[in-house]
């Protein structure tokens, strides 16, 4: 409506603009009281304060117990480690904390990557799991070919790391968890190629699982990404899901 259009921005300055129809619609000159002249003297100021407080409050940081973390000033990581705690770097953009889960063991499941996405699958997961390997666990399974050509193998299993160079495993490369899994599902490969269905089967998985462990290490040594593998275990070995009718 043009009566409403003219309250806020008949002048440039809406504020202006406000107070002009009000002084039209009363008869009084309330830019002339001594309260609004304050009041407008003080609201530019105050905007520019409250800015400035938050840029600055942007050169706090926290990093939680489980995390350490690496100061980058003007994009450049100091050698310092920074322990859980509060924190200081330069304001945004001119600084950054980065930070990772350095003080826990971390897993990776290999064989299936599917993962519930809420805690009530999670616990419906857990409730109706089968550890029956003829039942699909997730949409996809990793396959290892085997020494004929011929015959497939699932695997099963999880992987725990933990982080042993935060500098390196910030810095030396993009995704670092990729390539640690891509290096066990090498290894894996690599470990079953030469065996028949037969010997896969019938496998001591923990002497496999620790072969396949230093395999890893051993893999990961060369890489420098700042990871070390803890511990490999195979949760099976069995043939694929979709020949299990047979």
């Amino acid at each position: 409506h043009p009566e409403i259009l003219a309250w806020g921005f008949a002048r440039f300055n809406p504020f202006s603009s406000f107070f002009d129809q009000l002084e039209r619609f009363f008869g009084i000159d309330i830019k002339g009281t001594w309260a609004i002249q304050f009041v407008r003297a003080s609201i530019e100021p105050l905007l520019v304060g409250m800015v400035l407080v938050a840029w600055l409050a942007s050169s706090l940081f926290v990093v939680h117990p489980n995390e350490t973390g690496v100061r980058e000033n003007f994009g450049r990581p100091e050698p310092q480690i920074l322990e859980s705690g509060l924190h200081w770097k330069l304001p945004f953009p001119f600084g950054e904390i980065r930070v990772a889960s350095s003080k826990e063991v971390q897993q990776l499941s290999i064989g299936h990557e599917e993962a519930p996405s809420t805690e009530t699958d999670v616990e419906e997961s857990e409730e109706t799991e089968s550890i029956l390997w003829a039942n699909q666990h997730a949409d996809e399974e990793f396959l290892l070919l085997l020494g004929d050509g011929h015959d497939l193998i699932s695997a099963d299993g999880v992987l725990q790391y933990r982080i042993s160079n935060l500098h390196q495993y910030l810095y030396q490369t993009q995704n670092p968890e990729a390539l640690l899994r891509s290096i066990t599902y090498r290894v894996l490969m690599q470990e079953t190629v030469s065996r028949t269905l037969e010997e896969a089967l019938s496998e001591n998985l923990q002497v496999l699982a620790r072969r396949v462990n230093h395999r890893i290490s051993e893999e990961l040594a060369g890489k420098n990404i700042g990871i070390e593998p803890v511990l490999f275990s195979f949760s099976a070995l069995h043939p694929p899901v979709k020949v299990a009718k047979d």
